[in-house]
């Protein structure tokens, strides 16, 4: 893979946090509406495969949000 196409990758699996999120104290960021996680850790052998320890993953409410969409 060229480091171009890596990068983009890497960028859109980037959690952009609103300014009510917080970093916890497993290192993770959480949502600060629901308190639950937006990034999830990587299990050991894919973190090292991906370069990454952390993905994105839906907290609460993004889920409630998506599933009202879904819904409709």
């Amino acid at each position: 893979m060229s480091n171009l196409f890596t990068e983009r990758v890497l960028n859109m699996a980037a959690v952009t946090p609103q300014p009510e999120d917080y970093t916890g104290e497993d290192g993770l960021l959480y949502c600060g509406k629901c308190h639950t996680p937006k990034e999830a850790y990587f299990p050991e052998k894919q973190a090292a495969l991906f370069g990454r320890d952390r993905h994105p993953a839906e907290c609460d409410c993004q889920k409630a949000q998506r599933l009202e969409r879904e819904a409709a």
